[in-house]
């Protein structure tokens, strides 16, 4: 979940059939690995734009 007015993002993750959070970011990247296929979201550069 992206917070575009507080700079925040929340990465969620499903486990037992229930999201669990993963990682609150102000800042940095994420690498999504448990998908089939990764990615790697940079937060400093998506957060640019609303600064």
């Amino acid at each position: 979940m992206l917070y575009p007015d507080d700079l925040k993002a929340k990465i969620y993750e499903l486990q037992n059939n229930k999201y669990e959070k993963i990682v609150d970011l102000l800042e940095g990247s994420f690498d999504f690995k448990n998908l089939e296929c990764s990615a790697k979201i940079d937060f400093d550069f998506v957060f640019e734009r609303f600064q």
